[in-house]
């Protein structure tokens, strides 16, 4: 599990949202909850973005971010303390021709968790 540098995951994002149309490809693949959405944003061949927005919520404590690469097992990739800020981006390494799930776990402060849907990721979409 990675610790977060707030100020290069703003960064991260910022870029982002200003050069998406010309330095990354959406593959158009999210899940929406009622706190959160959930986009994963092609880097290069073997680099995601994923990025999620969540509305503010005093409850949340922080977020989990999973992957998995069989639908079946998820493992913790990140973790990210909920401050207020509404949008969260994470770097994640792929291997070509690979197929990965990612989901967010939501955790509030009183102990209860919520699952995001499943995004599915397939590196052999044609850009």
């Amino acid at each position: 599990m990675r610790s977060i540098n707030y100020a290069k995951l703003i960064l991260i994002f910022s870029f982002c949202l200003c050069f998406k149309t010309s330095a990354f490809t959406s593959v158009n693949e999210k899940t929406t909850l009622d706190d959160y959405q959930l986009l994963i944003t092609n880097v290069n061949i073997d680099k995601l973005l994923v990025s999620w927005v969540m509305n503010k919520n005093n409850k949340i404590d922080f977020v989990y971010l999973q992957k998995s690469v069989n639908r079946e097992s998820y493992r913790n990739i990140a973790k990210v303390y909920y401050r207020g800020i509404k949008a969260y981006a994470i770097e994640d390494i792929i291997s070509p021709n690979q197929t990965v799930f990612y989901r967010i776990v939501l955790v509030r402060k009183n102990g209860n968790f919520t699952f995001s849907s499943t995004v599915e990721y397939s590196s052999n979409h044609n850009f």
